[in-house]
């Protein structure tokens, strides 16, 4: 049975993978807070966010205003909840609308809720552990796989088991070979 924490992270996904802002009021609450932990030189987020429509902003309208083909996967075996907390890890597919780079990334949710509040999520952290550039002729390849799997919740092992053989040496192939699930800290 899905969470209405689940529930809320699915609406996420979908406001933010398809540049629907109006979807976030349904997410967040008014006061949200948005952390940032980036550990690669090949994206970019302000450290920290605060307020409804600051994250509406930097989530959704400005990172649609720079990539297409946004495909975002909540790991099913990595969920841990809890009454106001949600963890789980994610991966990533996006292409960028200036440069044609083809990006893929991984690494971690944690989202604390507010149960008084639709919605409901005041503060999401994002830990993006890696976010690789692959070479251009994969990126058929690479769409074509992420359209075929189960949005936006899957198993890792569902992921390793249809990667394609152009992606098997990426470091998200080695990341879910050896799953590790973020630090997760209480809300």
């Amino acid at each position: 049975m899905i969470s209405k924490q689940q529930n809320a992270v699915t609406m996420y996904v979908l406001a933010k993978d398809n540049n629907k802002p109006h979807l976030m009021r349904n997410v967040f609450t008014e006061e949200a807070v948005l952390s940032m932990k980036v550990d690669s030189s090949n994206i970019a987020f302000p450290p920290r966010t605060e307020g409804l429509e600051k994250i509406t902003d930097t989530l959704c309208r400005d990172f649609n205003a720079n990539n297409e083909n946004i495909y975002t996967f909540c790991l099913t075996d990595t969920l841990k909840q809890t009454k106001d907390s949600l963890h789980c890890g994610w991966l990533v597919g996006m292409k960028n609308k200036t440069s044609g780079e083809i990006k893929v990334g991984f690494g971690d949710y944690a989202w604390c809720f507010d149960n008084n509040t639709p919605g409901g999520a005041k503060q999401l952290t994002i830990e993006i552990h890696d976010m690789s550039v692959l070479p251009n002729d994969v990126e058929s390849t690479l769409f074509d796989w992420l359209a075929k799997l189960p949005y936006p919740w899957v198993s890792h092992s569902d992921v390793l088991g249809t990667m394609p053989a152009a992606l098997s040496s990426t470091a998200i192939s080695m990341h879910l070979a050896g799953l590790r699930v973020g630090h997760q800290s209480g809300c």
